[in-house]
């Protein structure tokens, strides 16, 4: 619903919009948060701020073990992070090492960058609500020209498209083929808990990741990884220089249950198909 203006005689900012927020439930079980966007308001419309989701949960129980966190380890890239607690205790875990707590009310800024692994929770006493906001803020990619021509979430909204979360259809010339094999042109990056296929009509696919694989697969073709658990990877630098790399790639969400397995990768080519 659209509100007067009328606040900005008080020298304050005019309110846009108002708008209920939607439940998400943004780990795979019961729990529930009040999400503002992009459940409310699509992310195009928030542009640079990605997610804003409230929360209050009952905790149960604070958790010795310094690895185990009730919202588990999953990656981030490329995104600031902004969580507010107004009671429970703070508490995080990262793969550079930090295990932290803060009292509350409270706030941690995380900057995720080129990528971190993360956790959280598990420091309120049992039966004390942990009770909160989350904000995703996007940052500039550093001038990097690179575009893609996105369907979802850019043109549908990802609760529309669900289990699809992302489709890009991309052409891009290479700048050559790569011979360091732990350089791409897309760099490394986290993923958890979603299935991605790559196809490629022409070029020639190249991917890495940290479980060891480096591989590199001939157009059209495919490649489907598994990222389960969690995997970083990076891809692109396959093909000679001045030469299209044209596909397009999605990622498709999988049920809870899926995300805790271990992650997998395959490649294939196309084969013919003929209609009737």
């Amino acid at each position: 619903m659209l509100l007067s203006s009328s606040s900005s005689s008080f020298g304050l900012m005019n309110v846009v919009e108002h708008r209920a927020t939607q439940k998400a439930h943004p780990f795979g079980d019961e729990r529930t948060v009040d999400q503002a966007f992009p459940g409310a308001i699509h992310e195009k419309d928030a542009d640079p701020f990605l997610m804003c989701d409230d929360f209050s949960m009952k905790s149960k129980g604070a958790e010795k073990d310094p690895d185990r966190f009730p919202v588990d380890w999953h990656p981030h890239r490329g995104i600031d992070v902004l969580t507010y607690l107004k009671s429970g205790i703070g508490r995080h875990g990262d793969s550079l090492g930090n295990r932290e707590t803060y009292k509350t009310p409270g706030m941690q800024w995380m900057s995720t960058s080129s990528g971190v692994y993360h956790a959280e929770g598990g420091g309120t006493p049992k039966g004390v609500d942990n009770d909160g906001f989350q904000i995703w803020v996007n940052v500039p990619a550093s001038g990097d020209e690179r575009t893609v021509d996105q369907a979802f979430p850019g043109a549908i909204h990802e609760k529309d498209a669900d289990p699809f979360l992302m489709c890009d259809d991309f052409s891009m010339k290479s700048k050559g083929a790569e011979k360091d094999p732990d350089r791409f042109p897309v760099d490394w990056h986290p993923h958890r808990g979603i299935d991605v296929l790559t196809y490629l009509k022409s070029g020639i696919g190249r991917h890495g990741d940290s479980l060891g694989n480096r591989e590199t697969y001939k157009t059209p073709g495919m490649q489907w990884m598994s990222t389960g658990s969690g995997v970083y990877h990076a891809e692109g630098g396959g093909t000679p220089k001045g030469v299209d790399n044209d596909g397009f790639q999605i990622w498709v969400n999988v049920p809870a249950s899926k995300k805790t397995e271990g992650s997998s990768i395959w490649n294939s080519a196309t084969r013919k198909a003929a209609f009737g």
